[in-house]
Parts: structure tokens; sequence; C-alpha cells
């Protein structure tokens, strides 16, 4: 299995709500992954963990060139973070949602197959 995420992956969180999200992000840092922030556009300009929420994807990919989007939404909201992520030319995209319907993905991966 490769190896996706390295020393220069630049991490990018979607949908950071609960505090178990928190707990997740907090231990990607501890084991030394690059935390550029999180998109949550209620709270835009805000930070956690010292890291800036975001309003869109594409703001924070301008801002900080992250080049992996990790999805915590929920599953209704799954769908929307994705293709935001696609849209915005995130490369490497891991959605840690459970219970997406699989037509939503279908839907993501043929939007997908439009951008670089």
């Amino acid at each position: 299995m490769p190896i996706l995420v390295d020393s220069s992956s630049r991490v990018l969180f979607q949908g950071v709500y609960s505090e178990s999200d928190i707990y997740q992000i907090q231990q990607c840092i501890a084991y030394g992954t690059k935390v550029m922030g999180a998109v949550h556009s209620p709270k835009r300009g805000q930070e956690f963990l010292g890291r800036p929420f975001f309003g869109t994807v594409e703001e924070a990919k301008k801002k900080t060139e992250c080049n992996v989007s990790l999805l915590f939404t929920p599953p209704e909201e799954a769908k929307e973070a994705l293709l935001e992520a696609v849209c915005a030319s995130i490369p490497l995209i891991i959605c840690l949602c459970d219970e997406v319907p699989i037509h939503d993905i279908v839907e993501v991966l043929q939007v997908k197959k439009r951008f670089p």
C-alpha cells in the first residue's frame, strides 16, 4: 500500500464539529503532520489549536497551499464538502465520513474527472 501523506503534505480539515474531531487533529499535530487549518464557514477568521478557520476550501488553498483535505463532515454534508475540495483542485481528498450514500460518491467521482 502506498503512503499518500508524508512530510511534504499540508493538510486541511473540513467539517471540524466535535471534540472527537479536535482530538484527531491534535493527534495529527502531535505526530508531526503539517496541519494548515480547517474549513468551517461560521468560524471563519477564528483559530483552533493555533490554526486558522477558513470560509472555503479555495480560500484555504490560496493562503496555505494545502495539498490534502481530510473530511470529518456528517454524511449529509459530505457530497458538498467533497465537491468543494475537488473544485479547488486539492490533489488528495480523504473522506472519513460514515454512511455517505454511494450515489453521492459516484457523482463526486464524475465531477473529479473534469478537474486536473
